[in-house]
């Protein structure tokens, strides 16, 4: 970064830093891309077709990164965290665990 300032990063899990050569191409989620230096050239790739999209679970764009530079990465993205967060609250967004009201015992199993 470069520039006067504050900057705030979010991140989430593991961040991981490249250095990618010259002419190195880094394929990845573009949920996973968390910074890039200015050498680093920016693109798009297609997954596959409207199948791969709508069957395979996966989105129709993966982004590039191209060397030579330093590239980051993080390996858990905050829309994975919160799909994990709301299976955690299961069904009707009411989980399992901790805080709230005690259960009923007409709620309880037996």
């Amino acid at each position: 970064m470069r520039g006067t300032g504050s900057a705030f990063l979010f991140a989430m899990g593991t961040i991981v830093s490249k250095t990618l050569a010259e002419g190195e191409v880094l394929v990845i989620d573009t949920n996973s891309v968390v910074g890039w230096e200015d050498t680093v050239k920016l693109g798009i790739k297609t997954t596959g077709g409207c199948f791969t999209c709508c069957c395979g679970g996966e989105g129709l764009f993966n982004t590039t990164l191209k060397g030579p530079g330093k590239v980051y990465i993080q390996s858990y993205s905050r829309e994975k965290f919160a799909m994990a967060l709301m299976a955690l609250a299961g069904p009707g967004g009411k989980g399992g665990g901790g805080g709230g009201a005690p259960a009923t015992p007409d709620e309880m199993d037996r």
